[in-house]
């Protein structure tokens, strides 16, 4: 994802990472994952802990604008 993300393409990414995670379907091989997905879409999806976030992230990582992507 990049730092200027839509809400929807944060929610539709949300969405797949559950899907492709989530411990019904994939076992509990990925419970780690899928609850790292999840803290991650907390942060997100609120607009003043993203910029919290981005704050942080540009302050620690030299002004990167692009987040990790672990696929």
């Amino acid at each position: 994802m990049t730092k200027d993300a839509s809400d929807q393409d944060i929610k539709n990414m949300y969405y797949k990472l559950c899907y492709e995670y989530h411990p019904d379907r994939a076992g509990g091989l990925h419970q780690e994952k899928f609850k790292s997905v999840n803290a991650a879409y907390e942060v997100l999806k609120d607009k003043e802990k993203k910029m919290r976030y981005d704050d942080a992230r540009k302050y620690y990582t030299g002004g990167s604008n692009n987040y990790s992507s672990s696929q």
